[in-house]
């Protein structure tokens, strides 16, 4: 309940925390928050945060580490129809399927920062140009270094 009443504090907008993802299962997101910048320590899976997207409407950064992921479908009907708002997304210990990765990028068309690390099996170069030119429009090229 503590946690619950912070995030829900009008003037919090940034927040980095992590919980046993046991005790995260059993959290519950308040429905509407300002949180602007949101890093999560010990997420168990995609399912497990799409209430997290639903009650934070001003999510502009996400970060997220996931503790002991298990391959899971991502289930269509928890998605929300969309994150405009969410600009920069990292995703670190990742192990799903990049269908899963791909669905789940679908409802964030405004990214211009993606990182994904991970264990999945991510190295088809032409589906992952593919996928961005059609879905991730906005996505920032890193500028190589030049030699000097």
């Amino acid at each position: 309940r503590l946690l619950s009443s912070i995030i829900s504090q009008a003037n919090l907008r940034y927040l980095e925390f992590e919980l046993r993802d046991d005790r995260l299962e059993k959290f519950s997101w308040p429905s509407q928050c300002m949180i602007r910048y949101l890093k999560i320590a010990s997420c168990k899976g995609l399912n497990q945060f799409f209430t997290i997207f639903r009650g934070s409407p001003y999510l502009q950064t996400l970060m997220v580490y996931f503790d002991y992921f298990t391959i899971e479908t991502v289930n269509l009907d928890s998605l929300p129809p969309s994150l405009p708002q969410l600009t920069s997304l990292t995703l670190e210990n990742l192990d799903t399927t990049i269908d899963n990765v791909e669905i789940f990028l679908s409802i964030m068309s405004s990214l211009t920062y993606l990182k994904l690390i991970g264990d999945g099996h991510y190295l088809d170069g032409n589906r992952w140009e593919q996928f961005i030119q059609t879905n991730l429009f906005f996505l920032l090229k890193k500028k190589k270094k030049e030699n000097i």
